[in-house]
């Protein structure tokens, strides 16, 4: 598979150890802030997946079947991900359609640890779609997030 493109802004050193949560990844800012707000329209998604299937199996060279499909959600400020793994059962390639950010967002890294152990941060821009290997690549958002929102939808 191909190697994403990465912009290297900064440094981040994930805190996370990689080994998979079966909680959310999600770490709660300390002033108590709630989950990030999800808009979920089960069809809408439903009818995304399949339309971005034929996209998924030609990146991974495999005949795939779609499993799962969770947003729109919005992550608010001070928002990070501890490093994971997806899902083995569900979550063989994963998704990341970047939707929007409000105007005051930073930019806001996933980082995934790559096969051969090298840590990479990858920067999306509103519209951009990043497929990965959820199950097998630990990822996160380690960094606090510094914005009033930013949306994706995850595949």
């Amino acid at each position: 598979m191909d190697t994403c493109v990465l912009n290297e802004k900064k440094s981040i050193i994930p805190k996370g150890n990689g080994t998979r949560s079966e909680d959310l990844p999600f770490n709660r800012a300390q002033d108590g802030k709630q989950q990030p707000s999800l808009i979920e329209d089960v069809a809408e998604n439903i009818a995304i997946l399949n339309e971005m299937k034929p996209l998924f199996e030609s990146w991974s060279g495999v005949e795939l079947e779609g499993t799962s499909a969770y947003g729109i959600r919005a992550y608010l400020d001070d928002w990070s991900f501890m490093m994971h793994l997806d899902k083995l059962s569900t979550h063989v390639i994963s998704g990341i359609y970047h939707v929007d950010r409000s105007e005051d967002a930073e930019p806001w890294p996933i980082v995934i640890e790559d096969f051969l152990g090298n840590t990479n941060q990858i920067y999306m821009e509103p519209g951009d779609l990043l497929l990965y290997e959820g199950s097998k690549l630990p990822h996160g958002r380690p960094e606090k997030f510094d914005g009033s929102y930013y949306a994706n939808l995850l595949l």
